[in-house]
């Protein structure tokens, strides 16, 4: 199946009745609901988009069934975190927990965030300007990867961290065990040899881990008419790691000049060979672990550019 169709059949299995979205955003806004629509997007949220008679705008994310109601409640706090080191983060008007026909399930209401989405605007930017893009993406990179964290990953339901050194070697092992699905991408047995030697001799020490959005794609950043960011969105990817594997994911993502630009404004260092090696790790880790995702939740048409993707990981190496 392809990405539209899974996300149509995985949100098929639930939702939040509208009297509920009305009632939860009524009393966390003290404004009233003019009209509401569910996005059938994303697999980290359900997400209603909420247009209230003032005229604003919010949104409710609602976590899937059978989610921890921490995971909702600490990306919340993630946001704050951000926020108050001056990324530009929507305002979380409210958390808590409703009561729906799916059992109780943890939500949030979220301003919208300023500004035009990046995704819409970037094809109709001239080089300068996309160039001024993304070296805004990288300034505001560098303020989020300036919080520290107590710990990796994210915190379990009684908000116990993982120690970065046990949760680094847990990461590298689930990443081999993912190597199985490469051949289901048409990766050569020469190709998958070879992810699997680099995996395998990685002895990078996690460093210190630092607060990363997880997520930072264009359909999740947003800019006004000066071209500077003034929304940072969906953080249901946020997790505590290393700000190379936050810039190994966008350099995957994007072109060797976009992500040169992104560097550029992230600081100096980082075009290091030894942080550029470290880099490579981490994209060809990001990449073994979207083939996996992909064989196993059936989106086999993807496959083809997610083997394209790890190819170009290959060369970070």
């Amino acid at each position: 199946m392809d990405r539209a169709e899974y996300l149509s059949q995985l949100h098929a299995q639930f939702g939040v009745a509208h009297a509920d979205v009305v009632s939860v955003v009524e009393r966390a806004t003290g404004r009233t609901v003019a009209a509401t629509d569910r996005l059938i997007r994303g697999d980290e949220a359900e997400v209603h988009r909420v247009e209230l008679t003032d005229g604003s705008v919010v949104y409710l994310r609602v976590a899937f069934p059978g989610t921890p109601p921490g995971k909702t409640f600490y990306e919340g706090w993630a946001m704050g975190c951000a926020r108050d080191r001056g990324v530009p983060v929507p305002a979380v008007h409210a958390t808590g927990i409703i009561h729906s026909r799916d059992g109780e399930r943890a939500a949030a209401v979220i301003a919208q965030a300023p500004g035009d989405q990046l995704h819409e605007v970037l094809p109709s930017l001239c080089p300068e300007d996309r160039t001024t893009v993304m070296n805004g993406i990288g300034r505001v990179l560098r303020m989020l990867h300036s919080v520290a964290m107590p710990g990796a990953g994210v915190p379990d339901d009684h908000g116990v961290w993982t120690d970065p050194d046990t949760h680094h070697r847990s990461y590298r092992t689930t990443r081999l065990a993912e190597c199985a699905h490469l051949s289901a991408a048409g990766l050569m047995p020469n190709e998958i040899d070879r992810v699997i030697d680099i995996l395998e001799r990685s002895t990078d020490d996690p460093g210190n881990p630092v607060l990363c959005h997880g997520d930072v794609a264009p359909q999740h950043v947003f800019i006004d008419h000066e071209l500077q960011i003034v929304g940072l969105i969906d953080w249901g990817m946020w997790h505590a790691g290393a700000a190379v594997s936050e810039l190994a994911s966008l350099a995957l993502a994007n072109t060797a000049t976009d992500f040169d630009a992104i560097l550029a404004g992230h600081g100096d260092g980082n075009t290091d060979p030894t942080i550029r090696r470290m880099m490579g790790w981490h994209a060809i880790a990001q990449a073994t672990h979207q083939i996996a995702w992909l064989v196993t939740s059936r989106q086999t048409t993807e496959l083809p550019h997610a083997a394209t993707v790890l190819r170009k990981a290959l060369t970070f190496e």
